[in-house]
């Protein structure tokens, strides 16, 4: 049975999302989680990857369950991993998928936000979150170049 994962990451402590060789990635810590309440779930297959240090609020993963009695609901799947992971990654929900679903080629769309802090003095509660610029911005420049 194919299963659809939406999840969230602070991914200030990774390495990005896939799996890797030197650091940690989001996708190897959620498959451990699985792997705890589900094994022999298949690899998780994503919607697109991020970089180290990149956070996400809806990527999209797919994984192949066994069909097996009994049958737990998706909202307590989703708890049961969530009590595995570190706080800093939330599954947020998990939907049967159909069997043809692809979370990289279904994809909708992608949205990215950039952050900046501009002011004299870095919000230390923005610091994984922004950029700071503690210099006036050009703001005319700014939209000039997002034109382009």
């Amino acid at each position: 049975m194919k299963i659809k994962l939406t999840i969230a990451y602070d991914g200030t402590a990774y390495a990005g999302w896939q799996v890797q060789k030197i650091g940690l990635g989001v996708q190897q810590r959620v498959e451990e989680a699985m792997a705890k309440i589900l094994p022999g779930a298949s690899r998780l297959h994503s919607s697109s990857r991020t970089d180290a240090g990149v956070h996400a609020l809806g990527m999209v993963a797919q994984a192949e369950i066994p069909n097996r009695r009994p049958q737990i609901s998706s909202r307590k799947l989703a708890l049961a991993v969530n009590a595995h992971l570190p706080p800093d990654i939330r599954v947020m929900s998990v939907s049967r998928a159909r069997p043809e679903f692809d979370a990289r080629f279904d994809a909708k769309g992608k949205q990215y936000r950039y952050l900046i802090w501009n002011a004299p003095a870095m919000n230390p509660l923005q610091r994984h979150y922004a950029w700071h610029v503690a210099r006036p911005l050009d703001i005319s420049a700014m939209r000039a170049a997002a034109r382009f």
